[in-house]
């Protein structure tokens, strides 16, 4: 009778213990499987740099920061702070100054547990020190696509699909010939005169259209870039400024 009780008591004690867990973080935003691309960051001096994209993406209980560097870690939402937990990681590409800035800011503002918010589309990280990350949300792919590994040369070629247009050249490995590819990837900006390696999530498209690829490619992060052509790079980030 006494262990039927004592199991009892335990039983009470752990319910106790989940729904005040509950309460902690019954107002945090659900953030699992979702992407997000940062647009601004009010009340403070650091600057986006143009042309470069920073994204986060949240998957279950872990955090990947796409930047100057990949940074990733684990986190959880509590009482509707962002509290990383254990020690992160992170690549170590040299970037110019001002785009390694932006990573060190998004470290030091993970490390300060901001507050955090999601308005529609646009997810906000708030520190104490008063800036405000505001990032907007982007398509990202189901749980089920498939993750495959591909180059993309330096150049486009003029291809014809439903009318002309300009086809990324892909491969699988570097011993294979360059191939046309009629299909873009989601989220990834092709700069020309630079060759990358990405790793792309292939997912189904459920009810395509006649005519229509049947999978659509989304980009999940640049594992290698080489510049081959500057002059055409450098070309191609000035027109952007124009």
């Amino acid at each position: 009778m006494r262990t039927g009780l004592t199991a009892l008591i335990f039983a009470g004690a752990a319910a106790l213990l989940a729904l005040s867990g509950l309460a902690q973080t019954s107002d945090s935003p659900n953030l699992d499987h979702t992407k997000w691309r940062l647009t601004g960051v009010g009340h403070s001096d650091l600057k986006i740099p143009p042309g470069v994209k920073y994204t986060v993406t949240f998957e279950g209980s872990q955090y990947s920061f796409s930047g100057c560097n990949q940074i990733a870690g684990r986190f959880r939402l509590e009482a509707g702070k962002l509290v990383t937990t254990g020690p992160g990681r992170s690549t170590m590409r040299g970037c110019p100054p001002e785009v390694h800035a932006v990573d060190a800011g998004f470290t030091g503002m993970l490390h300060a547990k901001p507050t955090v918010r999601v308005e529609g589309d646009q997810l906000i990280l708030a520190g104490d020190d008063g800036a405000q990350w505001t990032f907007q949300k982007e398509q990202l792919a189901s749980k089920d696509a498939t993750t495959k590994f591909i180059y993309v040369a330096a150049f486009t070629k003029d291809c014809t699909g439903t009318a002309p247009m300009q086809c990324l050249q892909i491969r699988e490995s570097k011993d294979q010939p360059w191939t046309l590819s009629h299909m873009s990837i989601v989220g990834f900006e092709h700069v020309p005169g630079i060759e990358y390696r990405v790793r792309i999530k292939e997912d189904q498209v459920p009810h395509p259209v006649a005519d229509a690829p049947s999978v659509v490619w989304y980009l999940d992060m640049v594992v290698e870039q080489t510049v081959v052509d500057r002059k055409a790079a450098d070309e191609y980030e000035a027109s952007k400024k124009q």
